[in-house]
């Protein structure tokens, strides 16, 4: 079973690099987006980093709308030019005419080998080129050299390097068969050794609950030449989704994973079980507390407000919702110093603390029609709930990794039975569902 997680923003780097409790993931996944608009501040990362990361091409970005790719202004965004600029031919032009990708813009060989080529060699050489020999290579070389700088020799090639790949919508069988194909070219490119390849499988869940759709996405990547596979299904809340969905996951799952490793790249507690079923995950990655489901075209939002994960039931709760459920039971509101609190719920050290989790600032945003203004969470809330989340999907690895399927149904349906009330159908229903897809012979 791997940890993986998902470096969002350079304020975020500290959860990964310091050795604190919070760090506990395996490997590290960056967007190619980040790599192309700061690289150099991407490379000083993975050489401190000392873990194994690989990149998100991100190639689909340019498929779904130019709008999407655009700041306010409807400029392109900086790091996405920057990123066109690397891959060159469809994608740069696409971008340069104010427009998006094709699939057919791939149909040439040429085509497919180009793209190959250049996502490969931008995931591959970029930090490896930047310290070795870009402007700041004689004072790399220096401090690698320095055995107390922390710095890892090894950390300047991706561990594996993902094929190109576009979006699958529906039964788009044309989009299913660019991307085995470009797994292919991968594999031909990569004949003199190097990384892994991985191939990426990002769908729908329209695509992933048509049957006989899936049977056919599973038959191409589970015969493809890549040793792994990250999949990501399009806004697939693990909490919110049908129970069909759920064990459409899990058949596209067993089927890939009976010849291929499979990292869910979007997953929370649900997939980390998947990870004990035969021909299961072998590994699930999440973001910083908000990427256990992502849309792959991005959607606009307010500010956030920070929330408590609730290990239980495996969910992030409002405050009012977490209250509702500590307020009425005698100590708890003193959080992990109160050792029932800490044996039902959390013994962190952060959880110490619970009034940090609610504590909230006032906005004002101003517009050509007025202000409005409104209530968030204040920053210290929100790094507060992050180091919390941290803390609890380390503790859900570990006890899905030492505990059987049985028992780990045993501990949902308890969860259930306690919470359910107070919590309220929308935050505990989810329980059900997964017992019911995975319990052996559903």
């Amino acid at each position: 079973m791997r940890h993986f997680l998902r470096y969002g923003t350079h304020s975020e780097k500290d959860f990964f690099l310091e050795e604190t409790e919070v760090n506990s993931y395996d490997a590290a996944i960056v967007n190619a987006n980040m790599l192309a608009y700061t690289p150099k501040a991407m490379s000083a990362f993975a050489l401190r980093l000392n873990k194994p990361f690989f990149i998100d091409p991100q190639t689909h970005a340019f498929q779904h709308g130019f709008e999407y790719i655009t700041n306010k202004n409807g400029v392109p965004k900086q790091s996405i030019k920057n990123l066109a600029t690397s891959y060159g031919g469809a994608i740069l032009s696409a971008l340069e005419n104010s427009g998006s990708v094709s699939l057919e813009d791939f149909s040439s060989e040429e085509a497919k080998k180009n793209l190959v080529k250049n996502v490969l060699e931008f995931q591959r050489d970029t930090v490896h080129n930047i310290v070795t020999t870009g402007s700041e290579a004689e004072y790399v070389t220096f401090a690698l050299n320095d055995e107390g700088s922390g710095l890892s020799r090894e950390n300047v090639t991706p561990s594996g390097v993902i094929a190109p790949y576009f979006y699958i919508d529906g039964s788009n069988d044309s989009a299913l068969e660019l991307n085995v194909a470009f797994v292919e070219e991968a594999k031909r490119f990569l004949t003199d050794g190097g990384p892994m390849l991985i191939a990426q499988l990002v769908m729908s869940k329209d695509a992933l609950a048509n049957d006989s759709f899936r049977k056919k996405i599973i038959s191409a990547y589970a015969s493809c030449s890549a040793k792994k596979v990250f999949i990501w299904i399009d806004a697939f809340d693990e909490t919110e989704v049908s129970e069909s969905l759920l064990q459409s996951l899990k058949s596209l799952i067993e089927g890939v994973a009976s010849s291929k490793e499979v990292v869910n790249l979007y997953g929370g507690y649900f997939s980390i079980l998947l990870t004990k079923i035969e021909n299961g995950l072998e590994g699930v990655c999440h973001g910083m507390e908000y990427g256990e489901s992502r849309a792959v075209v991005p959607v606009g939002g307010g500010l956030s407000r920070a929330k408590y994960y609730f290990r239980p039931l495996h969910k992030r709760l409002s405050a009012e919702d977490f209250l509702r459920i500590i307020g009425n039971r005698q100590g708890w509101l003193s959080g992990s110093k109160n050792q029932e609190f800490a044996r039902e719920v959390c013994d962190c050290h952060i959880c110490e603390d619970l009034e940090q989790f609610a504590e909230t600032q006032t906005y004002e945003v101003k517009s050509k029609n007025g202000s409005r203004r409104g209530e968030t969470s204040t920053s210290a809330a929100k790094r507060h709930s992050l180091a919390h989340y941290l803390v609890s999907k380390k503790k859900e690895f570990e006890f899905v990794e030492k505990s059987d399927m049985a028992s780990l149904l045993k501990d949902l349906g308890d969860a259930k039975t306690k919470y359910a009330q107070s919590a309220g159908d929308s935050n505990a229903n989810h329980i059900d569902r997964w017992i019911k897809v995975l319990t052996p012979g559903a």
